[in-house]
């Protein structure tokens, strides 16, 4: 990818912006990219730039014209002044000396302009008219100084076509007063495709400039995190290679390489945490900026308050779903109640309380509908907390369907039966069926627990293959039945 920088003058009292083809126009909030007022901000993001100048290009108190629609190009940056077709010059653009003029010197060396919005008194110009700049194939960044001509200054809009629409930044980019440059500048997730530059005078450029690949940013290193009381005190170190960060996120998780239970975002190297409760937490730091994230540092822990001591697990190996475990733990002082809380597993957005006991031992039953996985456990109480234990869930028992009979006609019952996954009691598994050897099932009827009696209907033969589905949508196996004509 590369960007491209703009320095950009104004030679009008205000400028105008449209495309020649029509397209979408954002507003502030529907902006998709990053807007920067600070030319070594906007760098930092874009990455290291390489300068394209006209100096040369113009002969010394002169200039030189590109108007035709190949325009001037240099290091695959292709730039062409577009004016109606009726007008005198279709394609006016023109670098120009610093001698030229007193109002071409702004100590820049030689600038290129194109054709104004309103046509001046030669027919130059006319409605639409742009400098039309194309950068190279992989640019996401765009950038640049806005000078005036005008004591006072002006003002003009620079619009942006990117793979994903046209954009205009809300309201016109008024400029300093001369000499003053005013800097303003763009950093896209997607290419951009086009600028185009649209002013009521002629629109001016000078020093355009691309970058190498804008890059995201590599891990920091160095983590360290220490704590005093319910204050935990983070560090790292930034990377000296990739991109430069534009934030860090901290995230602490419960268990190593678990899913976050909190997170932070700083643009520091360090960050002090009050108020954390008591618990082992496990720290990962990573960079980003408008390119992507790095990857994480490597984890460190950090244990603030008091432990509850060592919690234990009945029993110790691997539970099945809707089986029972006892957690049990020892506690000094012991206090009348804990929480029980899952940290972390399947489909776990964050802690969850499960229940709340006494000292110092509770049976959970594990619930029919969780995801198997693993989970991460704690018990708290009396502003003590217990280190995290893991939990593995396993499948429960094989979900088993049977039928009565192998074969029947019109008219005949046939009973399906099937193991009990403990939804309790009304409606709560459904038969399905389909040609045998397809997939297209279809609903045959509501059941309760754990059979159902269906009577084959006439005009229907052939073999079909059937399973049931419990609420918590475990499938059982399929059971073959040939239906005879």
């Amino acid at each position: 990818m590369a960007s491209i920088s703009l320095r950009v003058i104004g030679l009008g009292v205000f400028c105008l912006t449209s495309w020649l083809a029509g397209g979408r126009t954002a507003d502030a909030q529907t902006l998709p990219f990053t807007l920067y007022n600070n030319r070594a901000a906007w760098e930092a993001a874009a990455g290291s730039v390489t300068t394209i100048d006209f100096e040369g290009v113009a002969p010394n108190g002169s200039f030189t014209a590109f108007d035709n629609a190949d325009g001037f190009s240099r290091f695959g940056v292709r730039f062409v002044g577009v004016s109606p077709s009726n007008a005198v010059v279709p394609y006016y653009l023109r670098v120009v000396s610093p001698t030229y003029a007193p109002d071409y010197d702004w100590g820049s060396g030689a600038v290129m302009h194109g054709p104004p919005f309103m046509p001046q008194p030669n027919n130059v110009g006319g409605a639409n008219s742009a400098i039309v700049i194309t950068p190279p194939a992989d640019v996401y960044a765009v950038g640049g100084d806005v000078m005036s001509l005008f004591p006072q200054g002006e003002s003009f809009i620079v619009q942006v076509r990117t793979t994903t629409g046209v954009y205009t930044p809300p309201g016109n980019v008024f400029t300093a007063a001369r000499p003053n440059r005013t800097f303003i500048g763009i950093v896209s997730p997607t290419r951009i495709l086009e600028i185009r530059l649209l002013c009521a005078s002629f629109p001016v450029i000078d020093n355009v400039s691309f970058s190498a690949s804008p890059q995201a940013p590599a891990a920091p290193s160095n983590l360290q995190a220490s704590a005093s009381g319910s204050t935990v005190n983070i560090s790292w170190t930034p990377a000296t290679t990739g991109g430069t960060p534009s934030v860090y996120e901290l995230q602490a998780a419960a268990s190593p390489g678990g899913a976050p239970v909190a997170s932070l975002s700083t643009t520091s190297t360090s960050l002090q945490v009050p108020n954390v409760p008591a618990g082992t937490y496990h720290l990962r730091v990573r960079a980003a900026n408008v390119h992507g994230q790095s990857d994480p540092t490597d984890e460190v822990s950090v244990t603030v308050g008091q432990s509850t001591g060592l919690l234990t697990l009945s029993p110790a190996g691997p539970v099945t779903l809707g089986q029972s475990v006892t957690l049990s733990w020892q506690s000094t002082p012991i206090v009348s109640s804990y929480l029980i809380t899952v940290l972390s597993g399947p489909g776990i957005a964050g802690p969850s309380t499960v229940a709340q006991a006494g000292c110092c031992s509770v049976a959970l039953p594990i619930p029919t509908n969780i995801a198997p996985g693993t989970y991460a456990i704690r018990v708290s109480g009396g502003g003590m907390v217990s280190a995290p234990i893991s939990l593995e869930v396993l499948p429960a028992a094989p979900f088993t369907l049977g039928v009565s009979v192998a074969s029947a006609g019109a008219g005949d019952p046939v009973t399906f039966s099937w193991t009990d996954l403990g939804l309790g009691t009304g409606v709560q598994y459904q038969l399905f069926a389909a040609p045998a050897g397809t997939t297209s099932f279809a609903p045959v009827a509501p059941a309760e627990c754990c059979s159902i009696s269906v009577t084959v209907p006439p005009g229907v033969s052939g073999a079909f293959d059937l399973f049931v589905q419990g609420s918590n949508t475990r499938q059982s196996n399929l059971v073959r039945l040939q239906i005879d004509p």
